[in-house]
């Protein structure tokens, strides 16, 4: 009894198998542009995918080339700003008017990315003057400030600052700091 199930489950089994073969023998034409158009269609996903990823890498290189040229320009501009506004500082400092220096800080610190600006006193490197006036009368112990006497800009991740001195006549009348966030 055993056998005879077995057999009529091999029979129904090989009558499958045969009929699925001839289903595939009748169809082959059509299974074969089924399969042509599923590998076209992956070869055109798998392409997309390349193209867009090289369109995003050259974006972002765009943009990062973009970033750098920006940043060196808006340094350039500061750093002839920072120049300008120590002249002007300076004819102010000759004229012993230390109001009028602090009205010059108070309306330069609202420059765009403008966060700080200070004025040291080039003998005790003392804060004499500072848009924070937490940093007023504090002794700076930057060592980059001691033998400054051209404009020096020293640069960090975050910010960038733009070191002059101020020269009087015959000696340094301050160096000033301003701090700018990039």
């Amino acid at each position: 009894m055993q056998e005879k199930k077995e057999d009529s489950y091999s029979n129904e089994e090989q009558k499958n198998k045969n009929i699925f073969l001839s289903f595939i023998k009748k169809h082959i034409v059509v299974l074969v542009l089924v399969l042509i158009i599923i590998g076209v269609f992956l070869y055109s996903m798998i392409r997309v995918n390349m193209l867009e990823r090289a369109h995003e890498k050259q974006t972002d290189e765009l943009i990062s080339e973009y970033n750098v040229k920006i940043d060196s320009l808006t340094i350039s501009n500061m750093k002839l700003t920072a120049r300008v506004f120590t002249w002007a500082i300076r004819s102010e400092m000759i004229r012993e008017n230390r109001e009028e220096v602090y009205h010059f800080f108070s309306n330069f610190i609202k420059e765009p990315k403008v966060t700080n600006i200070q004025l040291i006193d080039p003998d005790s490197f003392e804060v004499m003057l500072s848009t924070d006036k937490k940093d007023e009368g504090v002794v700076v112990e930057n060592k980059d400030l001691y033998d400054i006497d051209e404009l020096f800009i020293k640069t960090d991740p975050a910010s960038v600052k733009f070191i002059n001195p101020v020269m009087g006549l015959d000696r340094k009348l301050g160096i000033l700091v301003i701090k700018m966030d990039r």
